[in-house]
């Protein structure tokens, strides 16, 4: 009778320590997963204006560490603030890279090229990866998808004054 209460007691420990170590095993592996923008929303300053390939930008900023000339008296952007895309995230342009589409234009104060710029454009994309029944901002459908029909969009303006109203976005289905 000792030894089984001995054994249990032994099998209960066990069986604590593994559920314990699956369930830490879990959270690490689980966020990701559920949430990968957790993992791509890593970010970096490099200088001059543009992102690296697989990269996109989303800020424009001085910085003294990328002047060219240390005489220069220029407070004009000179570096890119980059990081992973990532659906819903702003990016500075217009455009969506590669795996994504635009969902909305707008006019974004880290996205200014010029530190005099007076333009209030739009001058940034709300991205998102596509999924069936999604409005995307242009005409056509990315690859994996049909254009559904063609549509009006407030947010895929380009032009902060226009007043058209022709078709300026594409509902896309997967097939």
């Amino acid at each position: 009778m000792i030894a089984n209460f001995s054994q249990r007691k032994v099998l209960k420990s066990l069986r604590t320590k593994l559920i314990t170590q699956f369930g830490a095993a879990l959270a690490v592996i689980l966020p990701p997963l559920l949430f990968p923008e957790a993992t791509t929303a890593q970010s970096a300053t490099i200088c001059g204006i543009g992102a690296p390939s697989g990269f996109v930008a989303v800020a424009y900023q001085y910085s003294s560490n990328c002047r060219r000339s240390s005489s220069s008296t220029s407070f004009a952007p000179n570096a890119t603030v980059i990081a992973t895309p990532f659906s819903g995230q702003t990016i500075c342009g217009i455009g969506a890279p590669s795996g994504f589409v635009a969902v909305a234009y707008q006019y974004s104060s880290n996205c200014r090229r010029s530190s005099s710029s007076t333009s209030f454009a739009p001058n940034a994309t709300v991205i998102a990866t596509p999924s069936s029944g999604q409005t995307k901002c242009g005409i056509g459908a990315p690859p994996g998808f049909i254009a559904v029909r063609y549509t009006y969009n407030s947010n895929c303006r380009l032009s902060s004054s226009s007043t058209s109203f022709a078709p300026n976005a594409t509902v896309i289905r997967s097939f």
